[in-house]
């Protein structure tokens, strides 16, 4: 058993190397992890879903503080709470 197991992280900026380590990390630990980042990031979903099924993409514009609220908002009303 990881020491995150049961958990669910938020991690945003994930789409450069420093942030897909991290979240490999997460994971690996035993986290669900759901990555954040730019809507307009192509490969992003693709990225997450390499790190392995325990790592999820939304697509956000973290400069737009209404958009993300609504997005980060939206998921947790169907999925839950981030721990």
């Amino acid at each position: 058993m990881g020491e995150l197991d049961g958990k669910r992280v938020l991690l945003t900026g994930a789409r450069g190397s420093l942030g897909r380590a991290q979240a490999s990390k997460l994971a690996g630990a035993g986290a669900k992890v759901l990555v954040l980042d730019r809507p307009a990031t192509p490969d992003g979903a693709a990225k997450a879903a390499a790190l392995g099924p325990d790592v999820g993409f939304l697509g956000c514009d973290l400069n737009d503080l209404a958009g993300t609220q609504a997005t980060v908002g939206a998921e947790i009303a169907r999925t839950g709470a981030f721990d």
